[in-house]
């Protein structure tokens, strides 16, 4: 055993040339996973932000929907409000207090364009207790028809109307936190007089 260990100490140690080449490896290794790493945080910064601003702009649309829901509710309100079957006039104006228009007069009875609609002479509410919205909601409240009941003999002969149910057409507007989040709802109300 003896034997042994001096001839290890005989021996060259390892060679030193070698090792200079190999330490230069460790640190270009070291350099491109944290490039990776550098890579990877970004991709996942920029994929943080742009789900905010999409969330962001969700809610901004969930409010203009709300706000629109709102003014069509205030809309039907005032049709069930109403003390006396109101056929409605053309020109409604009502910049001052709801009125019932016309069908049809408003825009031509063309709802596809928000924008062409007149909703400055539509009148318009404060919303209480609800802040948030860029544009107060606006509502339009229309005259369609009367729909008789079937098969109703109570007024057969004695020259009243035929009792039924007249229906209006509501269609509000809301807007979100800015103006361009924009919901335009319809509905159709049947009312009793």
């Amino acid at each position: 055993m003896a034997d042994d260990f001096i001839a290890m100490q005989g021996q060259a140690g390892p060679d030193l040339s070698e090792r200079r080449y190999e330490q230069g490896v460790v640190l270009v290794f070291s350099l491109f996973i944290l490039l990776i790493l550098a890579a990877i945080g970004l991709a996942a910064s920029s994929t943080s932000v742009f789900q905010q601003r999409m969330s962001g702009n969700l809610l901004d649309q969930d409010m203009a929907f709300q706000s629109a829901e709102s003014s069509l509710r205030t809309g039907e309100a005032f049709v069930e409000s109403l003390a006396s079957l109101d056929r409605g006039v053309a020109g409604c104006d009502a910049s001052s207090a709801p009125c019932v228009s016309t069908i049809n007069s408003v825009n031509g009875g063309v709802f596809a364009n928000a924008a062409t609609l007149p909703w400055g002479d539509i009148y318009t509410f404060a919303m209480t207790g609800f802040a948030g919205p860029k544009t107060v909601p606006e509502f339009i409240v229309e005259y369609d028809t009367n729909l008789p009941d079937t098969n109703s003999s109570l007024g057969i002969g004695t020259g009243m109307n035929i009792p039924g149910s007249d229906f209006y057409r509501v269609t509000a507007r809301g807007t979100g936190w800015t103006d361009s989040a924009q919901v335009v709802v319809q509905s159709v109300y049947a009312r009793r007089f």
